[in-house]
């Protein structure tokens, strides 16, 4: 039976627009970092050469065959979104071949009627089958779902015109779901390339373990807001005796304790800059809204730390506590300067008695400076002293 739904020059110029989209995906394909998943490359590469061909026999051949028109072409589209989802989850053996035995069945069935309304009723039993099925392995998939759901329109379509004498516009609509089907199922593949590119900058400057921002990253970020010499203040925090507690309760409750930590600063800072997690039990943070009163923050993240980041054990609480400095930027400083002095303002507050609070420049820091300079140039005139001692004897 001759197809009255759509004329030669009318499958041509779908096959046309289409090849250019199959083409884009296959480029973005080759382009996206490869998963361990062997077979969904395979069935992506191998549906998308049989696609190409299978258009460009369409836009050459002077006759149709009907299976071609119908159900082979909504396989092919089918198996490339197929790919897609194997390409993202983890797909069994056993549900491929759920998949590819069901495709092949409506294929078989399709080549024995050589009937265009048989041929129609199982390219919406597919399409329908397909979409649950899709549906049930990946759920949260929206986009696959929408790109099954307008590429049904388009054989809806289809079918309708077959009863008619073939009315242009139909025809017309039906090229046009169908390239927004072929559009959306390209827009799949695009997505997929950003998020794995996005995943992996994400990697790149996030510590695993905590999901802040690592050593590196904060620093770049320190260091463009020196060179804008925008108003900012460093945090230095430090948790106090850590090492204790890997050595006596074990890592994996000093992973448990970092995260905590971590989620507090996160909280804390949330909109008012960046959080990082400098270096072992070390944590940063750039404050860059200068009507932040630091002495307020940095004092509300130590009594959190103090309340909310112990550990509960079978033997009773264990208590965390967390030694804080923190510099406001001046004039001059550069970016390694400026953290420096907040870590130099948390090695105070460490020195004083631990769980504090100091601030570079203040009084509290200045006199232990000054206390610190005594007792060093009281150890230097006694070691002269013994040293005359010993000359003289």
């Amino acid at each position: 039976m001759k197809l009255a739904f759509l004329s030669l020059i009318g499958q041509g110029l779908l096959s046309l627009f289409i090849l250019p989209i199959l083409l884009t995906i296959l480029i973005i394909f080759r382009r996206t970092p490869k998963s361990k998943r062997i077979n969904a490359q395979i069935v992506v590469y191998s549906t998308l050469s049989f696609a190409f061909a299978f258009h460009i026999f369409n836009l050459f051949a002077g006759e149709y065959v009907e299976s071609l028109n119908l159900i082979l072409g909504d396989a092919i589209f089918l198996l490339i979104i197929f790919g897609y989802i194997m390409q993202r989850l983890s797909v069994m053996i056993r549900q491929q071949i759920v998949l590819y035995s069901f495709i092949l069945a409506l294929i078989f069935v399709d080549l024995l009627a050589n009937n265009l309304i048989v041929s129609a009723a199982l390219s919406l039993f597919l399409l329908a089958g397909t979409w649950f099925y899709y549906s049930y392995l990946d759920p949260s998939n929206l986009k696959v779902k929408y790109a099954i759901g307008v590429y049904s329109v388009f054989k809806v379509i289809l079918l309708i015109n077959s009863f008619s004498e073939g009315i242009e516009v139909l025809a017309i609509c039906s090229i046009i779901f169908c390239i927004i089907s072929y559009t959306l199922l390209l827009t799949l593949f695009v997505n997929q390339l950003i998020g794995i590119l996005e995943g992996t900058y994400e990697t790149s400057i996030k510590d695993p373990l905590t999901g802040l921002y690592n050593r590196r990253y904060f620093t770049k970020c320190v260091e463009q807001c020196v060179e804008r010499e925008l108003p900012s203040s460093a945090i230095f925090i430090d948790i106090d005796n850590f090492k204790i507690l890997n050595d006596t309760k074990g890592h994996a409750k000093g992973d448990e304790v970092l995260q905590k930590v971590a989620n507090i600063l996160s909280e804390q800072i949330e909109g008012l800059g960046v959080a990082g997690r400098y270096g072992g039990e070390e944590f940063v943070a750039l404050i860059v809204e200068p009507s932040v009163d630091m002495q307020d923050l940095a004092e509300s993240i130590r009594k959190r730390i103090k309340t909310e980041a112990s550990l509960l054990l079978a033997e009773g609480d264990y208590s965390i506590t967390a030694s804080i400095g923190y510099s406001v930027y001046q004039d001059g400083w550069t970016y390694s300067n400026f953290i420096k002095k907040a870590d130099e303002a948390m090695y105070t507050a460490k020195r004083v008695g631990k769980d504090k609070v100091v601030e570079y420049g203040s009084k509290e820091f200045l006199d232990f400076e000054e206390s610190i300079k005594r007792f060093e140039k009281e150890g230097e005139e006694e070691g002269l002293d013994d040293r005359i001692t010993v000359n003289s004897i």
